[in-house]
């Protein structure tokens, strides 16, 4: 794949340098492809350290290292970084928890240190560029400032005596080197995968990065590179006899964005044009026979329904057919409950308490 993205794409880099190794494919010492031995770092920090030494030796202005499994996002990415006038300085990553590309602390030996720091910082409510002890998998040196010339990845600084780790040795060697590492969070710039734990596998990878991939296209709208065939995941209805994908019609970008999702997941699903509510009046409403009850607040807002609320249901209503799930049921739960109701029945919306530990749901008296 590599091979192939670069024999496309090569035409619009100034510089290219391709070394390839095909074997071994595996470390010697490794329990899985997701364990970590000395090896492995080993072979990451020499591979690092080899690019700063092609970018020192052609007088490169500044040098961007990422994780081949990072995401970014923000296209004004580098012009961002350049404006921060840092000489080493990492965009804050995002994920699915509190896991980035930053420490704010770390123990006597260099490990990782919880500190009342980093959540604000993960989450956005202090805004800016922040001194830190420690950034790694995406990050951006200005090989301009005389202090980044003793900045090594490999070998390990001489006084080194902590964990035989990548990460590690290079915060070190930005301490010795009297180099402050920053993160910044003023904009939003990209993702990155949860680390996965050593007895993992491939498929555990691949499914991390799917869920990567679907977080990112949330708020952004990504596409696999054009210099690479990526062939598409098999479309699958996961054993439902129809998924339907709901989405307003006006708005485009996040039916595009939903349906690249889907794709990502190998989902087949059936498109819905969902009910506008900025479009019902009050003549439509009545026509469906729709009435407000005398009386209803929401009870998190204080506030009677709106038009979007109603559109909301209304979309849902034109598609379900039996029931919907919005708590955690036991393996006998559906037939009793649906025996009880299937002769009258053709809409059911199930709710509220926890189901009994015998898996039977008493219908009460008048329910609806």
């Amino acid at each position: 794949m590599l091979r192939e993205w670069l024999k496309r794409a090569q035409h619009v880099y100034h510089y290219v340098e391709w070394r390839p190794m095909e074997e071994p494919s595996s470390y010697t010492d490794e329990w899985g492809p997701k364990h970590w031995p000395p090896s492995r770092f080993s072979h990451v920090m020499k591979l690092r350290q080899a690019a700063l030494k092609a970018a020192r030796e052609r007088w490169a202005d500044y040098i961007l290292f990422v994780d081949s499994d990072n995401l970014l996002t923000n296209p004004q990415l580098l012009n961002l970084l350049m404006a921060e006038n840092l000489t080493l300085v990492a965009p804050m990553m995002e994920s699915r928890s509190l896991y980035s590309n930053f420490w704010c602390g770390v123990t006597p030996q260099g490990y990782y240190k919880r500190t009342p720091d980093y959540q604000p910082i993960r989450e956005w409510k202090r805004l800016g560029c922040f001194p830190v002890p420690m950034v790694h998998s995406t990050f951006f040196l200005d090989l301009r400032r005389e202090s980044s010339r003793d900045l090594a990845f490999y070998p390990p600084h001489p006084d080194y005596s902590w964990a035989f780790d990548d990460i590690m040795v290079f915060a070190f060697s930005a301490r010795q080197a009297g180099v402050q590492m920053y993160v910044c969070n003023r904009e939003h710039y990209g993702f990155l995968p949860v680390p996965l734990k050593a007895q993992q596998n491939v498929e555990d990878e691949m499914e991390s990065f799917i869920h990567t991939i679907t977080e990112a296209l949330i708020e952004h709208d990504i596409d696999s590179s054009q210099y690479v065939y990526a062939p598409p995941v098999p479309p699958d209805s996961m054993n439902f006899d129809e998924i339907f994908l709901i989405n307003l019609k006006r708005r485009l970008d996040r039916r595009t964005r939903m349906l690249k999702t889907m794709a990502s997941m190998g989902l087949r699903a059936t498109l819905i044009d969902a009910v506008d509510g900025k479009a019902l009046n009050t003549s439509q409403l009545q026509a469906l026979g729709i009435e407000m009850l005398p009386g209803y607040k929401d009870p998190y807002s204080g506030r009677v329904l709106t038009r979007g609320e109603i559109g909301c249901f209304l979309s849902h209503h034109s598609i379900w057919k039996l029931h919907t799930f919005s708590i955690a049921v036991s393996p006998t739960f559906p037939p009793p409950l649906f025996e009880e109701c299937r002769a009258a029945w053709l809409f059911l919306l199930v709710q509220g308490d926890r189901i009994p530990i015998d898996g039977v749901l008493s219908m009460g008296v008048g329910m609806r």
